[in-house]
């Protein structure tokens, strides 16, 4: 496990340095939620069906088992959401070349223009509120989230059940 002792408080300090923390994060949650809700309101698309668009465009041709652990979401949710997505024409499966026993998930056209600018109008959305944070406060925003996340990464995360990821 990674540790940040450099940055570390006082141990007096340290419980309500990290209550603050905590209470911050739950906020910041709250609050990228709400944003993600209103830049997407026009589409009937939750976090996890973005996720499985994305990582799809990043790496076409997944299987199901690969798709589950690029996004972190059970494989069942997976299976399930990919043949919904196939009866709205979104992505279409394809047997594997190789392998006739492998399925592989595909992009359709629709679905590689609708993703394009899903990405593009959260690309937009983010440069909306990161615009807001003061120039010189830039830095340490960054650092703060480089700490975060790679605090995160040494956890072990279980999949979700497809609710609470986003992209």
């Amino acid at each position: 496990m990674r540790t940040f002792a450099s940055v570390q408080p006082p141990p007096s300090e340290g419980t309500e340095l990290q209550q603050q923390v905590i209470s911050l994060l739950q906020d910041a949650a709250k609050g990228i939620r709400r944003h993600l809700r209103k830049t997407f309101h026009h589409g009937d698309f939750n976090p996890a069906i973005i996720g499985l668009l994305r990582a799809l465009s990043r790496e076409p041709g997944l299987t199901i088992a690969e798709l589950s652990r690029s996004t972190g979401l059970v494989k069942s949710y997976v299976s399930k959401t990919a043949d919904q997505l196939v009866s709205e024409g979104l992505v279409e499966k394809r047997p594997d070349p190789n392998d006739q026993r492998l399925v592989r998930i595909f992009l359709s056209q629709t679905a590689e223009e609708t993703h394009a600018r899903m990405e593009r109008d959260m690309e937009s959305a983010w440069m909306e509120v990161v615009g807001r944070i003061p120039v010189g406060a830039l830095p340490v925003v960054k650092r703060g989230f480089e700490v975060f996340v790679a605090a995160l990464k040494d956890e072990q995360d279980p999949p979700d059940h497809g609710e609470g990821r986003s992209c």
